[in-house]
C-alpha cells in the first residue's frame, strides 16, 4: 500500500473556541435554560433549539430561545434572569476531561496559541478566573471574546470573522518581532 502524500504545511498555529470544547459549561447552558422553563410550566430544552443556541454571542441565542419557548416574559426578563443564573453557576465551570495537559504541550512546543469565544467579558471572566493556570497559556492579547469591538455588528460565530481576528491577534505579534506572518493554512481551528 503506498503512503499517503501530504501537502499540507507545518501547523504554527491553534485557535480554540471555549464552551464545550475547552469548558464543560453546555450543561451549565442546560440547566440555566432548564429552571427558567419549568418557571412557566414549559418542557425541558431540546436538542434541536440547545444546537441552534450553540456558539453563538448571548444575546442572539437569547432571542432564538425566547421565540421558542414562548414564555409570557418579556425578551428581556428571560435575559436578567439567565445572567443571574448564571452568575450563579459559571463559577463552577472545569475544563473538559483531557484537556489541560494537551494545551501545555502545544504552548511549551512553540505552537502559538488564540482563544476566540462568542462568551461576552463577564461571563468568560466567570467562566475562569478559578482557572488561572489553564488560561494563563492564552496570552492577553489573544483572547478574543464575543464582545470585541473589532467584530463587526452581526459577524459573530458562525462566521468566521472571531476566527480570522484570533489569527491577526498572533501575526500582529509577530509583526511586532519582525517575524514571519502565519498563513491560514498553517493553522488549525478547533470550534466546539
Amino acid at each position: 500500500m503506498a503512503a499517503l502524500e501530504s501537502n499540507f504545511p507545518p501547523v504554527r498555529a491553534c485557535l480554540f473556541d471555549m464552551d464545550g470544547l475547552l469548558l464543560d459549561t453546555e450543561d451549565i447552558y442546560t440547566l440555566c435554560n432548564n429552571v427558567i422553563l419549568r418557571e412557566y410550566n414549559r418542557p425541558d430544552l431540546p436538542w434541536n433549539i440547545k444546537a441552534q443556541l450553540q456558539g453563538r454571542p448571548g444575546p442572539e441565542a437569547g432571542e432564538i430561545f425566547h421565540a421558542w419557548a414562548q414564555l409570557p416574559i418579556p425578551c428581556a426578563e428571560y435575559i436578567r434572569k439567565n445572567r443571574e443564573l448564571q452568575r450563579k453557576h459559571f463559577p463552577s465551570a472545569q475544563p473538559l476531561p483531557g484537556v489541560p495537559d494537551p494545551l501545555k504541550t502545544l504552548s511549551e512546543s512553540g505552537v502559538h496559541m488564540a482563544l476566540a469565544t462568542s462568551s461576552h467579558t463577564a461571563n468568560f471572566k466567570l467562566k475562569t478566573t478559578h482557572l488561572q493556570s489553564m488560561f494563563r497559556m492564552f496570552a492577553d492579547e489573544q483572547k478574543v471574546l464575543g464582545d470585541d469591538a473589532r467584530i463587526p455588528p452581526g459577524k459573530g460565530k458562525p462566521a468566521p470573522d472571531i476566527c480570522l481576528l484570533a489569527l491577526e491577534t498572533i501575526n500582529s505579534g509577530l509583526r511586532k518581532k519582525g517575524k514571519k506572518e502565519i498563513r491560514r493554512e498553517e493553522c488549525l481551528v478547533f470550534e466546539g
